[in-house]
């Protein structure tokens, strides 16, 4: 990830724009290495598993090894067990009767000591979307995945490939006069479902071989104004990347504030979130000039020499 510095020269305009993007943490954790591989594939083959599994829970069971799928819950809980005296690595397969596909990235077990990777896959041959999650156990050890559907955001892709979220986010995109591309929607509002909740981004989608070249966000806590989301963990929200860049997680440490996210911004969402950046620094203008609206109309008309800031995935 870099950040293109860009020069723009703001002119008088209703819209303008942001501030440069700082580098953010990238996850590169890697899981252990393991000599068996075990597929628990019956909640997408298993017509009596998957049935059981669609209407509550359902458990597999694979050399030696369980899995169990519980939907009797917002999204789905996964847990599984190795009685082996070795580590296996499980490759779980569930059908989209099931659960909705989703690119998740890495999820964290309830233990707190293992990690999952959670995947969107397509079978061109049976054309089917269905979720792939991988993981290892060590001998004796147990684990539980359970990610919420309410805290995972799926990009809205041109194609037919399922998200977790169809129809949860409002459709408040620009359009694609001025931008377009790959997706169907660019600009996202995001907001927390508890305090201090993490939101999480897909960029990218294995199963259409797409993904988001660069992105932005801002937030605001009031009607004050957006500003730039960084890396900084005392902000009101704050974001990190996560499973080498694929993932955005945005977290709420203010439940109030809302993010406003945009993918493959065009020109025109750059100058705006410059404009928006350069304001957020501001406040002391605000706070000792009466009329402050007045000032920024006239700010719209000074040239100002500002770098764009977005994130670039690669």
């Amino acid at each position: 990830m870099r950040v293109l510095a860009l020069c723009l020269l703001l002119v008088l305009t209703p819209i303008a724009a942001a501030a440069p993007a700082t580098a953010s943490t990238v996850a590169t954790d890697e899981q252990p290495q393991c000599e068996t591989t075990v597929t628990h594939d019956a909640f997408r083959t298993d017509n009596a598993t998957v049935a059981d599994a669609t209407n509550g829970t359902a458990t597999s069971t694979a050399d030696n090894t369980e899995v169990s799928v519980d939907t009797n819950v917002a999204f789905v809980h996964l847990n599984a067990k190795n009685p082996n005296g070795y580590c296996v690595r499980y490759v779980v397969e569930i059908g989209p009767e099931v659960i909705d596909p989703a690119d998740l990235g890495h999820i964290d077990a309830n233990n707190g000591s293992e990690e999952a990777t959670w995947r969107a896959l397509h079978d061109f041959d049976a054309d089917e979307t269905y979720t792939q999650v991988e993981f290892v156990l060590e001998g004796g050890e147990e684990a539980t995945f359970a990610p919420s559907k309410l805290r995972v955001t799926s990009l809205k892709w041109t194609g037919t490939a399922k998200n977790a979220t169809s129809g949860l986010l409002p459709d408040i995109g620009l359009g694609s006069i001025f931008g377009g591309g790959d997706l169907e929607q660019r600009t996202y509002t995001l907001t927390a479902e508890n305090s201090s909740d993490t939101v999480s981004v897909a960029l990218s989608n294995e199963s259409l071989d797409k993904e988001v070249a660069e992105y932005q966000a801002v937030y605001r806590t009031d009607d004050r104004g957006w500003t730039p989301v960084e890396t900084d963990s005392d902000d009101a929200v704050f974001l990190r990347e996560a499973d080498g860049g694929d993932v955005v997680e945005f977290t709420f440490n203010d439940p109030d504030a809302e993010v406003e996210f945009t993918a493959n911004p065009s020109a025109l969402d750059k100058t705006r979130h410059q404009y928006r950046s350069y304001l957020s620094g501001a406040d002391w203008i605000r706070d000792l000039i009466p009329g402050f609206a007045g000032v920024t109309a006239a700010l719209h008309a000074v040239p100002l020499l500002l770098p764009v800031g977005v994130k670039h995935h690669s």
